[in-house]
């Protein structure tokens, strides 16, 4: 995951077996273990630029949903966790009666975008369709996933973690800056 850039943890996964040359069935970690083992990777063998990424990503996130105020943005993934390699990008959930609101903030703005559902897991095999948006920023992808009103109080589920996704306001974020762990 940390030389590939792979993001999923099955993907990476089906890659290790492939590489190692071992049956489908093979016995796989968890994700959740997968995670601690690429945090411990990329504390032992890339602290630094590390370190860098995440503080560069978290003020790119935090400039991102300063624009999209408007939007009750909340970011997740990676820039939340800590854990990121050089093809993280930022993850962005925003609330919208429509999705075509978004869309137009980002075309008042002259910003290229493409557009895209995303499939959330909600938990207890629950999946929610949402519009999205895509986006680049200062060589960053950046994902907007749009959540109605009532589906945007509900975190995601983690995979990774097998629990809610942890979802951080701006000001939560700002704080991070502040005072990094």
């Amino acid at each position: 995951m940390a030389e590939d850039g792979i993001n999923d943890p099955l993907i990476a996964k089906r890659k290790a077996l492939k590489r190692l040359g071992l049956p489908d069935k093979t016995p796989l970690p968890s994700n959740t273990k997968v995670e601690q083992a690429l945090s411990r990777h990329l504390a032992l063998f890339d602290r630094d630029a590390t370190q860098k990424r995440l503080l560069r990503l978290r003020q790119l996130a935090l400039e991102t949903m300063e624009f999209l105020v408007g939007f009750s943005p909340l970011v997740s993934g990676g820039v939340v966790s800590g854990t990121v390699t050089a093809q993280t990008g930022i993850e962005l959930h925003l609330t919208a009666d429509t999705p075509e609101a978004i869309a137009h903030c980002l075309i008042n703005h002259h910003i290229p975008y493409l557009s895209k559902d995303y499939i959330v897991n909600m938990g207890h095999g629950q999946t929610l369709t949402v519009p999205g948006f895509c986006f680049q920023a200062n060589q960053t992808t950046i994902m907007l996933k749009v959540f109605s009103p009532t589906s945007s109080r509900q975190a995601p589920w983690d995979t990774a973690s097998s629990q809610a996704a942890q979802r951080w306001s701006r000001a939560r974020l700002a704080t991070s800056l502040r005072d990094p762990q």
